[in-house]
């Protein structure tokens, strides 16, 4: 009865069909329940197996001692071979995806086996030679936190069957089906799911997918609660867990949703969600879909705006463009030109991220419908900043030289009660938390708050306080944040890095005594001395030692991304600049972006 499958089996295939069919008396039949357990890891071994129908699953424990996927076992597989060869524990534990018919072999027919055909010792010892292989590839990119997989697969569900998302899936499925993404996705609803799941059961099902597989990277599966079963077996495959819902509506979770959301299998799977808006609707109130659920990441989508679908799909496939903007206080000027090469060369910016005055550039991007709002929204920060840094803003050194009032004010009068969360796409800042020697990723809340947090220059400006805890400049600890970006994108993400950082190396040779009273100083100063004494930059000083402490997880991070744009800042001053030095570096990281980004693909 099963000799045609076991034939077809490397270790079987060079056996006469009578010596085969002969032994396959020795086998004993034993039926799997989906997610009963085959064995597990520590067991003593006693037998291998053969897949006769159905799928399995061969698991790891990682650090914490959970168990996680390393591949699935079809039909034709073996199971367990290695146990019977080296006589110690059980190194995997397999269980049944779904329901599943298996041959049995006991070590003792396994040695009668070996007598009539010594050639399979020779053929499960390349099996396990190639399996373990397999398993410390994916133990090694579990340890870097960087799995790439062949095929994504994406669940989707709406948050509750009242809702009317008729509009968004039916625009999501034929941009599936247009040039330039057929090739890549493909949509199933659950007729289709529930089709081949009336003719083969699970195993049928399982068949079709693993067929879409071999041609598309991409499968995404929308499903309600009518199929609860297909849902709960989906999961097991799922990359990605998509929860839709009307942005204008409150959250209200229905009680298909909220069991899927305890299912153990969904503890490990990427959850996001999806919040749809009509056409001149006003995003809000997203922080009450977001308290109840530790999300990954959410979307907005506008029903009517393509570019929004498009940007989906690219977060769906792993394949999201984030651009990452460093510190450079007023150099961040050449930021503004690598968005304007990005805009030039039509790449997507997908997610956008900074730290200190990168995520001041940042952050104004999201305002922006253009090149010019951009320019006069830095204008607006510069000017406050400026303000802030004068004579007249010196304040009481308690905890800064300089007040901030109007730097404060002005991020305040640019951003008004705007959120982060709100935001058409994802955006964080980097801020320091010295309180508890961390960073601070400020994903929610206020947009002025998380940006006057991130560009808080220790002994410039006054530290912002959130919760009790003080918030400095985020180039303390990761003045480039693309490893933040690269663990919200993904491994297949592009990731490009605008970078305003300059050689911390100063060439200049200072003299001055190690005591020095102001009389002296000033004397000095007027020349009236005759010791040329050669001093340093106080301000200058300060920033390049506060961005000391960076340096080297700066140039970490710069491995990370896919492309790093570095214009070169040098002569341009941190502080203050003239209009025609803020023009010269706009066109600095346009000119270096392009030239990064030529062969952009």
């Amino acid at each position: 009865m099963y000799l045609d499958i076991v034939k077809n089996i490397d270790l079987f295939s060079n056996i006469d069909d009578d010596i085969l069919e002969s032994m396959l008396d020795s086998f004993t039949l034993v039926d799997i329940k989906e997610n009963e357990v085959l064995f597990q890891i520590g067991d003593n071994p006693d037998a291998l197996y053969i897949t006769l129908s159905g799928y399995l699953v061969a698991m790891l424990k990682n650090d914490k001692g959970e168990l996680y996927s390393i591949g699935r076992i079809k039909t034709g597989e073996l199971i367990g071979e290695m146990g019977i060869l080296n006589k110690k524990s059980r190194n995997l534990t397999v269980k049944a995806l779904t329901d599943a018919k298996l041959l049995k072999l006991t070590e003792s027919e396994f040695k009668k086996l070996i007598s009539v055909a010594p050639n399979i010792v020779y053929q499960i010892l390349l099996n396990i030679i190639l399996r373990e292989q397999n398993k410390l590839d994916t133990m090694s990119l579990i340890s870097q936190k960087v799995i790439k997989k062949a095929n994504r697969h994406v669940l989707m569900t709406a948050v509750n069957s009242s809702i009317n998302i008729s509009v968004f899936l039916s625009t999501l499925k034929t941009l599936t089906k247009s040039e330039g993404y057929i090739e890549k996705f493909f949509f199933i609803d659950e007729n289709k799911l529930l089709k081949h799941y009336s003719i083969g059961g699970l195993s049928g099902l399982m068949e079709h997918i693993d067929k879409l597989e071999k041609s598309h990277h991409t499968l995404i599966y929308y499903i309600t609660e009518k199929f609860e079963h297909l849902a709960k077996f989906l999961i097991k495959r799922a990359d990605l867990f998509i929860l839709i819902g009307v942005g204008q509506h409150l959250p209200n979770y229905s009680s298909f949703v909220c069991n899927l959301m305890e299912q153990h299998d969904l503890k490990e799977i990427k959850k996001e969600l999806v919040l749809i808006w009509p056409s001149g609707a006003i995003i809000k109130n997203t922080h009450l879909w977001l308290n109840p659920t530790d999300y990954h990441c959410h979307h907005h989508v506008i029903e009517n705006n393509i570019t929004h679908y498009q940007r989906l799909l690219r977060f769906f496939q792993g394949k999201a463009v984030g651009l990452v903007l460093s510190g450079g206080a007023a150099r961040g000027w050449a930021h503004v030109g690598v968005i304007r090469a990005l805009k030039e060369k039509k790449i997507p910016i997908d997610a956008i991220c900074g730290t200190s005055s990168g995520s001041g550039v940042a952050g104004f991007y999201l305002l922006s419908s253009s090149e010019d709002d951009l320019i006069q929204y830095v204008k607006q920060m510069r000017d406050g900043v400026n303000h802030s840094i004068a004579w007249f803003s010196v304040t009481f050194p308690v905890i800064s030289f300089y007040n901030a009032v109007r730097a404060t004010s002005s991020l305040q009068s640019i951003f008004e009660d705007k959120n982060i969360e709100n935001m058409e796409i994802p955006y964080f800042s980097i801020s320091t938390n010295v309180s508890t020697q961390s960073e601070n990723m400020h994903r929610v809340g206020k947009m002025w708050r998380a940006i006057r947090a991130s560009a808080a220059i220790p002994g410039f400006f006054p530290p912002l306080v959130e919760n009790g805890h003080l918030l400095y400049d985020g180039g303390l600890m990761n003045n480039l944040p693309v490893d933040k970006m690269r663990k919200l994108l993904g491994p297949d993400a592009t990731i490009i890095a605008s970078d305003l950082e300059v050689s911390m190396e100063d060439r200049k040779n200072y003299y001055f005594p190690p005591q020095l009273s102001l009389a002296k100083l000033l004397m000095s100063k007027l020349g009236l001395t005759d010791q040329k004494y050669v001093f340093p930059n106080f301000f200058s000083t300060l920033l390049k030692s506060i961005l000391l402490g960076s340096l080297q997880k700066s140039q970490d991070n710069i491995a990370l991304a896919n492309y790093y744009i570095h214009p070169d800042v040098r002569k341009y001053k941190m502080l203050t600049l003239e209009e025609i030095s803020e023009k010269e570096l706009v066109e600095s990281g346009y000119q270096n972006a392009l030239a990064i980004l030529k062969n952009y693909d």
